[in-house]
C-alpha cells in the first residue's frame, strides 16, 4: 500500500502526479461541473541555472503551497517540472475564477510567480483533454501578458516583437494542441524557455 502511495505522489511537493490524475477523473461524476486550472512557474530554468537547483527546489515548494492554501479542497496535481493542474469538481465557474485570482496574488506575495489559466465547463461529458487544452491555452495567454506588462519595456521595438512572436505561437499551435494532455507543443516550450532565459536574468 506503501509503494502504491508513493506511485502516486510526487517526491517533492506531496502532491499527486500524473498517475493520479487518471485515477481522479475515472471517480468524476460527469454530469457534474468542474473546472480546471494550469499553472507554470514563471522562470524556474532561469533560477536553477543562476542559483541551483536547491533554490529552485525552494521555489516550487512555494508555488505548491500557494496551490495548496488556495484550492485545498480540490485535487493539486504536479504534472511537469514546472507545471501544475487543479481539478476543481462542483466548483462555480465565478468561484473558479475567483480561486484564480486568488492563486496570482498569493504566488506573487511568496516570491513564486506563476502564469495560471482557467477553464470551466458545466458538465465533463467532453472529457480531461478539452478543459485542458483550454486551460493550458489561457494560461499562455497569461504568460504572455506577463512578459508585455512586466518585463518587457512598454511601446519598444522589443517588446513588440516579442509580444507579438509569443502571440504567433500561441495561435499557430493552438488547433494543435488537443490531445498534448500533458506537455505543450515543444516549439512555444522551447521559445518561452528562452525567453525567460534572456529577460529574467
Amino acid at each position: 500500500m506503501q509503494l502504491e502511495n508513493m506511485s502516486y505522489k510526487d517526491a517533492l511537493t506531496k502532491l499527486g502526479n500524473r498517475f493520479l490524475v487518471e485515477k481522479f477523473v475515472k471517480r468524476l461524476d460527469k454530469n457534474k461541473c468542474i473546472g480546471a486550472v494550469y499553472c507554470d512557474i514563471t522562470g524556474l530554468k532561469n533560477v536553477n541555472d543562476t542559483q541551483g537547483h536547491e533554490a529552485g527546489d525552494k521555489l516550487i515548494l512555494r508555488a505548491s503551497d500557494c496551490l495548496k492554501k488556495i484550492f485545498s479542497d480540490y485535487g493539486i496535481f504536479r504534472i511537469g517540472g514546472d507545471e501544475f493542474l487543479v481539478l476543481c469538481p462542483e466548483i462555480t465557474e465565478d468561484d473558479l475564477y475567483k480561486k484564480t485570482e486568488q492563486l496570482k496574488e498569493c504566488s506573487k506575495k511568496s516570491n513564486s510567480l506563476m502564469a495560471v489559466g482557467a477553464a470551466w465547463r458545466e458538465n465533463f461529458y467532453e472529457g480531461l483533454d478539452k478543459l485542458l487544452t483550454e486551460s493550458e491555452h489561457n494560461m499562455y495567454i497569461d504568460k504572455s501578458e506577463y512578459y508585455r506588462r512586466s518585463l518587457l519595456y512598454p511601446g519598444s521595438v522589443k517588446c513588440y516583437y516579442l509580444s507579438c512572436k509569443i502571440r504567433r505561437c500561441i495561435n499557430k499551435h493552438n488547433s494543435k494542441l488537443s490531445g498534448f494532455v500533458w506537455s505543450s507543443h515543444s516549439s512555444c516550450r522551447d521559445f518561452f524557455k528562452k525567453t525567460e532565459l534572456v529577460l529574467v536574468t
